[in-house]
């Protein structure tokens, strides 16, 4: 069972009781610790969520470069099957013609020689422009995944400022109450 305690003294004119500002003190106290420790826990949950953010912003940028990655393997492969398949149709283009040309009675020498050769340029041309899209179709997904990689970094790096920065406004926050405490605080 808790005692009572009554002091009073007398300075000057005025009598001042102790309990009511020890109470007062003990109290506005333990709301000031209160205040801090919670500033102190929202810091510290701001700043673990801040990380893992960019964390998982890190993650899906990671797994998106990859996506880009198999992108521009497709793209070098899918172009390489295409050129294959043109240089096939190409020669058969050339043995088609010559077969035509000779059914026919046509020596292959001159005009004829010269359309053989204009179809296998073209069909060259074809073929170069086929592996020029799959080269291009290439780079481009990797500078995607690239993008996609630097993002994610930047994403990391960022989490980490605003981690600091919830820190900083708890700590704040506990000093604001700190301050405000002393300024209010009864003086003996």
């Amino acid at each position: 069972m808790r005692e009572e305690f009554n002091y009073t003294y007398n300075y000057g004119r005025r009598p001042v009781i102790f309990e009511a500002a020890e109470c007062h003190l003990v109290a506005t106290t333990t709301l000031v610790i209160a205040a801090i420790a919670i500033a102190a826990v929202g810091a510290g949950v701001g700043a673990y969520s801040a990380v893992q953010q960019g964390k998982a912003a890190d993650d899906a940028a990671k797994y998106s470069a990859d996506i880009e990655r198999r992108n521009a393997t497709v793209a070098s492969q899918k172009s390489q099957y295409e050129a294959e398949r043109l240089r096939k149709r190409n020669v058969l283009l050339r043995g088609k013609q010559q077969a035509a040309y000779a059914k026919s009675g046509v020596e292959i020498t001159g005009t004829p020689e010269d359309v053989m050769y204009d179809s296998e340029i073209e069909g060259q041309l074809d073929l170069l422009a086929t592996r020029y899209a799959g080269t291009i179709a290439a780079s481009d997904a990797e500078a995607r995944a690239r993008l996609d990689i630097a993002r994610g970094e930047s994403a990391r790096t960022s989490s980490y400022f605003s981690a600091g920065a919830s820190i900083l406004g708890g700590a704040s926050q506990s000093i604001a109450a700190y301050g405000t405490y002393t300024n209010r605080s009864p003086q003996f």
